[in-house]
């Protein structure tokens, strides 16, 4: 996750644990429900549309790292 932000690239991770928590707070990925293929379905068809749109990378990831 670490070097995905370092990176710049939005994450897509499930509603598991402490990564909840740091997508959720941050804004920086998109969560789906562990075990439910239509979340992760409806999360991925959202990457899909920003990326189409070029919004893909839109935050700042020094400020997240700092």
């Amino acid at each position: 996750m670490i070097e995905a932000l370092s990176r710049g690239a939005n994450l897509l991770v499930s509603g598991l644990g402490g990564m909840r928590e740091i997508v959720k707070e941050s804004g920086i990925g998109y969560l789906f429900e562990p075990g439910n293929a239509r979340s992760l379905e409806a999360a991925l068809a959202e990457i899909q549309r920003i990326h189409a749109d070029g919004r893909l990378n839109n935050f700042d990831s020094s400020s997240f790292l700092d």
